[in-house]
């Protein structure tokens, strides 16, 4: 009868044993899919697919688009033409040092007193510029292009002038404005008869012995103004319109050719002689800077676009 008990000891602590030895075991199992690390790292790399990333690429077409915007007011490019002759008052000389050829009396103003940079200034007794550049005589077509500050507007002056010299003698057949001499010139004033002229204008005129032309209009104003002269057809019907400050002012023409087979050089300040005895009012005073020439009629968007350019990208006529 003992032993029965001794048997059923040894069997509880067999029984025993096992439980003993499988508790460890359930840590072992749960610790090796401890893998809830996997839902762990799913949110970390799903934020690095997030659509931040996406939205960017709409921004990107964006300033593309507002890029053509800013062509030009109109729409269409201006490509200004260069001039073939350009005179800056900056300088004396050019690439070839021979832009001017005489000068007397007319003075550099400093910087601050010129339109572009530095600019001449005439005191109104006999300060002359010479040029020898001649091509205005044969161009059939061409643009003058001049920016002007009055310093008189009471009197009549060349502001530039082209004509019959009379290089021999510089008397009665040299060119001194309105008269039967081969000319052309840009004046202060408006000749209406002999010693009878008209006070506050500014006046183109190109003519000779038969045939003339002439644009006038008003001139208030001594501050800084672009002046566009436009000739068309010399040698044919002669057309010639005024512009200041990208405004026109008027257009005259001709029915013949104008002759300009006696011109000689261009210049600014006087004209060929003197006017009549005591007669001293043909002398400019005031200033003049960025002269240009070009060899055919400029657009209206040509002209306003070069005024723009000239007056620190303000309109002129504002």
């Amino acid at each position: 009868m003992k032993t029965i008990p001794l048997i059923i000891l040894v069997l509880v602590v067999l029984v025993t044993g096992c439980i003993q030895l499988q508790v460890p075991e359930k840590p072992d199992t749960s610790d090796v899919p401890v893998q809830p690390s996997l839902p762990t790292e799913e949110p970390t790399t799903a934020p690095v697919i997030t659509e931040p990333a996406a939205q960017p690429k709409p921004i990107s077409p964006l300033p593309a688009a507002q890029t053509p915007a800013t062509v030009t007011p109109t729409g269409t490019k201006i490509v200004l033409p260069e001039p073939v002759y350009h005179l800056t008052m900056d300088t004396e000389t050019s690439e070839d040092g021979k832009i001017i050829s005489y000068s007397k009396g007319a003075s550099k103003t400093t910087k601050l007193l010129g339109k572009i940079n530095n600019a001449w200034n005439f005191d109104g007794s006999n300060d002359i510029v010479t040029l020898t550049d001649k091509r205005l005589q044969s161009m059939n077509e061409f643009t003058i292009v001049i920016w002007i500050k009055p310093g008189d507007l009471l009197k009549r002056a060349h502001i530039f002038w082209q004509g019959d010299e009379d290089k021999e003698t510089r008397a009665e057949n040299a060119g001194n404005g309105w008269g039967p001499q081969q000319e052309m010139h840009l004046s202060l004033g408006d000749e209406i008869g002999m010693s009878n002229y008209k006070i506050n204008k500014l006046t183109f005129y190109v003519g000779d012995d038969k045939n003339n032309l002439k644009v006038s209009t008003e001139m208030n104003t001594r501050e800084w103004q672009q002046v566009v002269i436009i000739v068309k057809n010399v040698n044919t019907k002669p057309t010639a319109e005024l512009v200041i400050d990208t405004v026109s002012r008027g257009v005259a023409g001709a029915s013949s050719p104008i002759k300009r087979d006696k011109w000689g050089t261009l210049r600014f300040g006087t004209a060929g002689r003197s006017g009549q005895a005591g007669d001293s009012d043909r002398d400019y005073k005031g200033s003049i800077d960025e002269f240009a020439i070009y060899d055919r009629a400029l657009t209206t968007n040509e002209l306003n676009k070069l005024c723009l350019r000239q007056n620190s990208g303000k309109p002129c006529n504002e």
